[in-house]
């Protein structure tokens, strides 16, 4: 089965990691299941899928929410490098 990941999610064989999912859950606006639709509608994964992810994150919720953090730190620090390579050549 092909899936399919909007931006920001990696998708591998098996799909995106449980981080990833709850991450870009976090990201969109409405209720669960508004949030539900719009992410099962932008990755192809299957809304029972992204309930699963979301159950066990509920139950691993430090070790989901460290990785979730670690990833949007490593993006804002490659967001700040990328503002310093500009102003050096600028």
């Amino acid at each position: 089965m092909a899936l399919t990941a909007p931006p920001g999610l990696v998708s591998s064989a098996a799909g995106p990691d449980v981080w990833e999912i709850v991450g870009r859950l976090q990201e969109l606006d409405g209720s669960e299941e508004q949030r539900i639709s719009l992410l099962a509608a932008e990755s192809d994964l299957h809304p029972r899928l992204i309930r699963i992810a979301l159950d066990y994150a509920a139950e691993h919720s430090g070790e989901i929410g460290e990785r979730i953090d670690r990833n949007r730190a490593m993006g804002e620090r490659n967001r700040h490098t990328a503002r310093q390579r500009a102003a050096l050549l600028a």
